[in-house]
């Protein structure tokens, strides 16, 4: 089987995180040929490695424990999609990295999310612990074109509010305005 969709999801192991919510997700969408990285500090543990296994015992073999990397554009490369599934998050930077490499996202709508991701434009927005929410965005992103045009979106977004220069303008404008 071709894989289908790959799902990265740039997080160390840490209680802001809800990698059980994904997982649980990824065992229950229905696509054998789908591929999730889990990348970050503490997801190459024996200890999460475990807690993995014992969530997705049947998509455990399609799951890639990947531990913190230093050349995560890399494997942003290697991803279709990015999900930040979070209990809590402030501005997170993995987001704005998946958007600077044109990565529809789909991210819990927590902290600083929304005011990053537009949801149905360049990205989904979950609820949190919502499984169901995880697997329809899966599902929507499992099309090739509506994973363009999410990411073309996001990389829109990305070149309007997050380079240096648009900061710089941004920042020129308050000043401005004072």
């Amino acid at each position: 089987f071709p894989v289908t969709i790959v799902i990265m999801m740039p997080a160390r192991v840490s209680p802001a995180k809800d990698h059980k919510s994904l997982i649980s997700a990824f065992e229950l969408f229905d696509d054998n040929a789908a591929k999730l990285i889990l990348c970050g500090s503490g997801t190459d543990s024996q200890n999460f490695i475990s807690f993995a296994k014992e969530l997705a015992p049947k998509k455990i073999k399609n799951i890639i424990f990947l531990g913190q990397k230093s050349n995560i554009s890399e494997v942003y490369a290697q991803s279709n999609v990015i999900a930040l599934i979070s209990n809590f998050e402030a501005l997170p930077l993995s987001i704005i990295e998946a958007m600077s490499c044109s990565k529809p996202v789909i991210a819990t709508d927590v902290g600083g999310v929304r005011e990053i991701i537009t949801n149905g434009v360049n990205g989904i927005l979950v609820r949190h612990g919502s499984i169901d929410d995880i697997i329809n965005a899966i599902k929507k992103f499992q099309n090739k074109h509506t994973r363009f045009i999410y990411g073309t979106k996001a990389e829109i977004t990305f070149r309007e509010c997050f380079t240096l220069d648009s900061m710089l303008k941004t920042i020129s404008k308050i000043y401005s305005s004072l």
